[in-house]
């Protein structure tokens, strides 16, 4: 499917609730949630729904700081090896949150970020030298420019495998459009959302997190994959 613009998919009301206007809401503008904190941790928390490698999505929220800063958090479990398939999806989920933010906004300026851009660097670090493809294909490639994120030059095959982690996460929330509006929406509203809210705004998870956190725990073997569709499984870009 080809990338498209979320703005050019979503129906005006959708994009109107995707788009965050304090000035409409109850709360004033002092404590009501940073459009781009919603984006980017929305984007964190549908990627992750999708990775067979997260055994469960526990909680997503968007604060402020004493000093009125945004921020949040995603808190979820994950398997606990680090074979290169879940290191490439755990690399998906950390760059989820800037997919989010460019692809709403087309920038990205969520403190977060950051933080972000240092854990992704290590995973593609990591990844580049073991020298493993990503568990996907088909996937829209990304051209995005993380080396002048960094002061430091950073070897060319790393940024290959940061632009691979994006690409992943920014196809997810593309062909995911409508949940990732309904989950910021929601988050728009409500700031924090358990895992019953997470499933009432994205739905099921296209796969049974309990036979997976069965198979891990019995030490069986879970390929990590992103599924996007129950049943047909048309998505899962395993190789």
């Amino acid at each position: 499917m080809a990338a498209f613009h979320l703005t050019a998919a979503l129906p005006a009301a959708a994009l109107a609730l995707a788009r965050w206007r304090p000035e409409l809401q109850p709360e004033p503008p002092a404590t009501a949630p940073d459009p781009r904190a919603v984006a980017h941790e929305a984007g964190h928390a549908l990627v992750a729904w999708h990775c067979t490698s997260v055994t469960r999505v526990l909680r997503v929220d968007v604060t402020r700081s004493s000093d009125g800063q945004p921020g949040g958090h995603v808190l979820l479990n994950r398997l606990a090896w680090r074979a290169p398939d879940a290191l490439w999806c755990e690399l998906a989920v950390t760059l989820a949150g800037m997919a989010g933010e460019l692809v709403v906004f087309g920038r990205v300026r969520s403190l977060n970020s950051a933080d972000d851009l240092a854990q992704g660097l290590s995973l593609a670090r990591s990844l580049a030298e073991i020298g493993t493809p990503p568990p996907w294909s088909d996937v829209p490639a990304s051209t995005l420019a993380f080396g002048d994120m960094f002061a430091d030059p950073i070897d060319g095959a790393v940024i290959g495998v940061m632009r691979a982690g994006y690409a992943m996460a920014r196809h997810v929330i593309m062909e995911r459009s409508l949940p990732f509006c309904r989950l910021m929406a929601a988050l728009s509203l409500g700031s924090a959302l358990g895992e019953g809210e997470l499933a009432a705004a994205l739905g099921p998870r296209p796969f049974s997190q309990v036979i997976v956190a069965v198979l891990a725990a019995t030490g069986r073997y879970v390929p990590a994959r992103f599924v996007l569709e129950p049943q047909t499984n048309r998505v899962s870009y395993a190789k």
